[in-house]
């Protein structure tokens, strides 16, 4: 397209830009368009392994943080006791993260560290909301006398 003829004058196609050389410009149109993504089934066994634990990692980290906290409360090993275990597997977990190559028992590490890091919030929680009640308790009682 040379240019268009308007009353009056002749005008360039790009008026406030020369299109790249030898290129296509890309218009609005062009950019929403949505590539294709092959999504390709992995091969072998420890890829497939890899592949559905990547897909069930909070479900199994949930799993295994409940067994762990029923565990505590059938053995009773002492609320700090088990936080500090929790601690220790936690901190070691995520330093083997680091220093093992992307696969399976990385994968796996994740999980156990997701589980420790679930271990470890839910004796904070259960102590936060038992100071809060408490509080709640107080403010109650201060006002109600």
């Amino acid at each position: 397209m040379p240019g268009t003829v308007r009353p009056g004058r002749l005008t360039a196609p790009y008026p406030d830009r020369r299109p790249p050389p030898g290129g296509r410009r890309y218009t609005r149109r062009a950019v929403r368009q949505i590539p294709p993504i092959i999504d390709e089934p992995p091969r072998g066994a420890g890829a497939r392994a890899r592949h559905w634990l990547r897909g069930r990692r909070f479900s199994l980290a949930g799993l295994l943080a409940l067994a762990e906290v029923i565990a505590v409360l059938v053995w009773r090993p002492g609320t700090i006791a088990a936080s500090a275990l929790a601690f220790v597997v936690l901190v070691l977990a995520v330093m083997g993260i680091g220093r093992v190559r992307s696969g399976l028992l990385r994968d796996l590490l994740v999980i156990v560290a997701i589980a420790q890091g679930l271990v470890l919030v839910i004796p904070i929680l259960i102590g936060f909301s038992f100071v809060l009640g408490l509080i709640a308790a107080a403010v109650l009682l201060v006002l109600l006398i």
